[in-house]
């Protein structure tokens, strides 16, 4: 299994591996549901303050999910500054519960250059919530996640969408 080094937190790979095992056995943890997760408007930290720090703010973000993830969730970066939670035998309501609580922490959290002490402004995340419907492979349900993150993105931003919102 391979991690992302500064993330803390699983990689492409990591998650392909992790979630094949799930899916071969998909009874056993229905429901699943996944999340994910981008940070909004990443590019302009990067503009705005280099990559260092973009790279700071990811390291943060992963260690938040690390944190509220358990037991068998996972947490990985998906690519760029987008991150997904692959979450067995958690539903819906579950998953959307965990989710606003991610959001709310990390639109909270206190992000600081560590040499000069500047604030860097608030960070935001926009995410798409959706769980596994019977039949459906596991790559629809992550085609599905995508598209309602950037219906969430489309609609305002720092907010989570699910089904019922798009």
């Amino acid at each position: 299994m391979q991690i992302v080094n500064f993330t803390g937190l699983l990689n492409r790979r990591g998650l392909d591996d992790r979630t094949a095992e799930m899916v071969s056995v998909v009874e056993k943890y229905d429901p699943i549901s996944a999340v994910m997760i981008d940070i909004d408007h990443f590019k302009k930290i990067n503009d705005a303050h280099g990559h260092l720090i973009g790279d700071s703010v990811l390291k943060k973000l992963g260690e938040l999910l690390k944190e509220s993830v358990k037991g068998k969730d996972v947490a990985a970066r998906y690519g760029g500054e987008e991150f997904i939670l692959v979450l067995p035998q958690t539903g819906m309501s579950g998953a959307l519960a965990l989710t606003e609580q991610i959001r709310t922490a990390g639109e909270n959290m206190n992000f600081k250059i560590k040499e000069s002490g500047q604030s860097i402004g608030r960070i935001t995340i926009s995410s798409g919530v959706a769980s596994l419907k019977k039949g459906q492979s596991f790559d629809k349900l992550i085609e599905q996640t995508d598209h309602l993150l950037y219906h969430a993105k489309k609609t305002g931003r720092n907010k989570t969408v699910t089904e019922r919102d798009a």
